[in-house]
């Protein structure tokens, strides 16, 4: 069963074939993501959507994914909802290792001094969703069958280190999402800062 689960994981079959649930399931794991840390319950049915929607994906997949799916949680009411996500975030390939960026966090912007001393490789990537300008600066809206907007990928092990600066620094009018980014032929889940106003309604 831990075989099945490892291979389901290290196969990433969403990466070359995203499907519309996949949206569906990062919506619910954001939201759960945002839940009070009191609010427990709320976070697990969330986390529990999520997951639904990525073996529906599976599902439609065609390729003997969802059974591997679901070999990691034979019995999800046995399983606490930090083994729930961290189920989740180890399907999604560690989002926390990629950010997308934008605006003035890419190289040469007037930012990216902030992401000085982040060791890791850039890559470009196309974000789906919409960009308006808020105070001079832009503020990306994700929502599937969007537009392609131009974006810089930054893979590093230790992002995750620096999110609360990078939190800091861009305020209460973004916030940290995880996002589908298409990465040259492949799909990437990254987080990026999105509208503080972003909606799920999708």
């Amino acid at each position: 069963m831990e075989k099945i689960a490892e291979n389901f994981i290290a196969d990433k079959w969403w990466r070359r074939q995203w499907h519309p649930a996949l949206d569906h399931s990062l919506a619910c794991l954001n939201r759960a993501l945002a839940v009070p840390d009191d609010s427990a319950g709320e976070r697990s049915i969330l986390l529990n959507k999520s997951m639904d929607f990525a073996i529906e994906a599976a599902h439609s997949a065609g390729n003997g994914s969802e059974s591997a799916i679901k070999e990691l949680f034979p019995d999800r009411k046995q399983s606490s909802t930090q083994e729930i996500l961290f189920s989740l975030l180890s399907f999604y390939d560690k989002p926390d290792h990629r950010l997308a960026a934008y605006g003035s966090l890419q190289p040469g912007e007037s930012n990216y001094h902030l992401m000085n001393g982040i060791e890791g490789n850039w890559q470009h990537g196309e974000l789906i969703g919409d960009v308006h300008k808020h105070d001079g600066y832009p503020r990306f809206c994700w929502q599937p069958g969007g537009a392609s907007i131009k974006a810089t990928v930054l893979e590093s092990s230790n992002l995750k280190e620096h999110y609360p600066r990078l939190d800091y620094f861009e305020g209460p009018s973004y916030r940290r999402i995880l996002v589908p980014v298409r990465v040259g032929q492949e799909w990437s889940v990254c987080n990026v800062y999105a509208s503080c106003d972003q909606s799920y309604d999708f």
